[in-house]
């Protein structure tokens, strides 16, 4: 090789390395950027309320002893006075017996006068002391609650039963205390959890000692650290320059093969299996009953499996005499009388009742597939954890391979990285997370129905006119069956069939009316043998095809006559789709709105409007009207997504309001056909690489990630996790906090 051979050779090479170098230059300079400034965030503004509390030597420890009086006792600890009013404290416990009951702490006159700034609330460490009665009792040893609250001034504290409660307190509370010399608490009439206070039960609250002037600890948090470099890798990896932008999205590939699955189906697969074995695999505690109210029960599916074996289509569960031989059992008045009048009624709560028997107007699939094989297996019933955690995983990896599968057939010049925002837009869209932290019985059918109908939509997207016909007619053949399993887990996924027309149409256009008849024969028997489990359950229980029984259901409201308004629908349907996020001083710093519609409908709490935390979604939707992406649309039957999807879901969105009314869970029932009908305008935006669509595409993606995490952390939504999961509600809560 020549002098002037080599050098140009050497000057190739370094064309080529330098590119990859200075790329791996910028990314450690930008992990570097990123590490100062999440350590300045962490150590400067999280822990302010350090730097802010007073110091060390200022703090006064008031300790809490036996103050066991129900009216008023003074008792003298250190240099502190406590009274207590309507309440007793025993071994660390706090009783409260009587509804505004108060402790009040006489504060030294030096440290009210220097200003008391701070609280610290130490919970109790019961011992084995005996109470007042002389034998030990462990009902007064444990709180009722992970969570208490009380007031002071108008300040609202939430104690914790594991560990000490720090706050700040307000100005007007500090000079409130400097004139009176006194620091009054004022008890709430229960526990968070506890929606009312009985006096069999008093509330509990273990506190043994409350420190004036406390100095917050200083504290680095993992959660906090965690959370803020994921969404610094987000805008990494989603900026338009990123090698994910760079990479052409390749089901074929080994590698990206190996990530998605080392990175995303396997992770979510164990930690699915990890919370079965963490939650029990087997049926536990699924009934509860309080007196004069109803029976609230999770054994749907057990009770169904159950009948089937017996060979009768109502559930074994005992009929009240009074409540069945009600005019009309079925309205929420006449019914209350025997919650009144009986204290242990065997009225059962959202279970359909017909003909003299009880039933559960749930689908038959999961009785089928899951319960009675799992119960031939072990001999034992699955927890509801067994069926929705696994059903769940398997849902969100396959409808995450469907989109991938989506966008490779259609848009083959997509990046990784367009892969991902879909992805995420998919995962927020159809409201995986909250429906998975609060797993409760009615997620089994959601999950079996996603399950089924992800599956089948998987199938379907391998359907391709370069294939032989006869693989197109099995995979279209397996695909419709799956699709109309769902109808026995959960009718409205039927319609998700819509999304296989443009594949169909693709398929058969410009072949002979024969040939398409016969296409569609393929995908219509066995969708008509999908049905039938679905529809001759009704006929065994109800007499009729299409009556699935949700109109017998024992619930707020008589069902048979539930008829809302038109205006109602409307307005039902707007907060769906558009409520604006309602922001509040505390973190998680959302709560749920307040809804009123001019008639009644049925609602519990939601959180926004779908376009409001998918917006991605919503923008992918309007750009159908830019005439670059109409233009994109046109081959292929594109179009029928965007179209086919929004009146879809819109009609989706218009039956649930009428005949659920309004709740958090019932938004995945239309929500897919919103984001399936996106994906087409937002890939066909997406591919063009224009710099501004890509940021602002990356910049919704990060909001959405954001605001799901913060709806799962609302404290007063539907199925909360301060009732599921405290400890992990209140560490992420802590971590979002700057001045409690």
């Amino acid at each position: 090789m020549s002098r002037a051979d080599a050098a140009a050779h050497s000057s190739t090479r370094r064309h080529k390395i330098l590119p990859m170098t200075s790329s791996r230059n910028r990314t450690a300079l930008f992990a570097l950027v990123c590490a100062i400034i999440l350590v300045t965030l962490e150590v400067a503004v999280f822990n302010i309320g350090t730097w802010l509390s007073p110091a060390a030597n200022a703090a006064v420890t008031c300790q809490l002893s036996e103050l066991s009086s129900r009216t008023s006792t003074q008792s003298s600890h250190s240099s502190c006075t406590s009274t207590l009013d309507g309440a007793s404290l025993n071994d660390g416990i706090l009783t409260i017996h009587d509804f505004g009951a108060t402790l009040t702490l006489t504060v030294p006159k030096d440290a009210a006068d220097r200003g008391i700034r701070t609280l610290s609330f130490t919970p109790g460490q019961p011992g084995q002391n005996t109470t007042r009665s002389g034998t030990s009792s462990s009902s007064e040893k444990t709180a009722s609650s992970f969570f208490s609250s009380l007031t002071i001034g108008e300040k609202t504290v939430t104690l914790r039963a594991d560990r000490p409660t720090f706050v700040f307190l307000p100005e007007t509370v500090t000079n409130q205390i400097r004139q009176s010399g006194h620091l009054t608490l004022h008890f709430l009439s229960g526990s968070q959890s506890t929606p009312s206070l009985d006096q069999n039960t008093p509330t509990r609250i273990p506190l043994s000692s409350i420190t004036l002037n406390a100095r917050k600890p200083f504290h680095i948090s993992l959660t906090r650290l965690t959370l803020l470099a994921i969404i610094a890798a987000l805008v990494w990896a989603l900026r338009p320059r990123s090698r994910l932008h760079a990479t052409v999205l390749d089901p074929s590939s080994r590698v990206q093969k190996l990530a998605f699955w080392l990175l995303f189906a396997a992770p979510i697969a164990i930690l699915s299996l990890v919370q079965v074995a963490n939650n029990g695999f087997f049926v536990g505690t699924d009934q509860w009953h309080d007196t004069h109210n109803y029976i609230y029960s999770y054994r749907h599916y057990i009770l169904v499996a159950e009948s089937i074996l017996e060979g009768h289509p109502w559930v074994n569960l005992p009929v009240d005499p009074a409540f069945d031989a009600l005019a009309n059992p079925y309205d929420p008045q006449l019914r209350n009388t025997i919650l009144a009048q009986d204290p242990t009624p065997h009225i059962y709560w959202d279970f359909a009742f017909y003909n003299h028997h009880w039933y559960s107007y749930f689908g038959v699939l999961p009785a089928l597939a899951f319960y009675l094989p799992f119960h031939a297996i072990f001999d034992q019933w699955p927890s509801i954890f067994t069926i929705i955690l696994p059903l769940m995983a398997a849902s969100i990896i396959l409808l995450s391979a469907t989109t991938i599968r989506f966008i490779h057939r259609y848009f083959p010049e997509a990046s990784v990285a367009h892969s991902i925002i879909a992805i995420i837009t998919l995962l927020i869209g159809l409201n995986f997370l909250p429906l998975v932290a609060a797993t409760t019985i009615y997620v089994v059918a959601f999950s079996s129905a996603l399950f089924v109908s992800s599956l089948g939509l998987f199938i379907w997207m391998r359907v391709s006119p370069e294939r032989s016909k006869r693989e197109n007619r099995i995979r279209m053949a397996a695909g419709s069956l799956l699709l109309a399993l769902s109808v026995a887990c959960r009718p409205t996924f039927i319609f998700m069939a819509i999304l296989v027309l443009p594949i169909f149409l693709e398929l058969v256009w410009g072949t002979r009316l024969l040939d398409v008849a016969r296409e569609a024969l393929v995908c219509i028997l066995p969708a008509v043998l999908g049905l039938l489990p679905a529809l001759w359950y009704n006929v065994w229980r109800f007499g009729s095809v299409f009556n699935f029984g949700a109109q017998y259901q024992i619930t707020v409201t008589d069902m048979r006559h539930l008829h809302p308004t038109w205006l109602a629908t409307l307005e039902g349907m707007g907060y769906y789709l558009f409520t604006p996020l309602h922001f509040n001083p505390n973190a998680p710093y959302l709560e749920t709105p307040h809804i009123l519609t001019s008639t009644w409908i049925h609602r519990e709490t939601i959180i926004a409007g779908f376009f409001v935390f998918t917006p991605v979604v919503f923008v992918a939707l309007l750009s159908v009207l830019l005439p670059s992406v109409r233009r994109a649309l046109k081959p292929r039957f594109l179009w029928l997504y965007p179209v086919c999807g929004t009146l879809m879901g819109l009609f989706l969105c218009m039956f649930i309001t009428r005949s659920g009314g309004l709740a958090w869970r019932y938004y995945i029932d239309f929500s897919w056909a919103f984001v399936f009908g996106s994906f087409a305008p937002l890939m066909a935006l997406l591919v063009q690489k224009k710099k501004r669509s890509t940021w602002l595409f990356a910049g919704l993606t990060i909001y959405q990630v954001l605001v799901l995490l913060l709806t799962v952390f609302i404290g007063n939504r539907f199925d909360t996790l301060t009732q599921y999961a405290p400890s992990i509600w209140s560490s992420v809560t802590d971590a979002l906090t700057l001045l409690p």
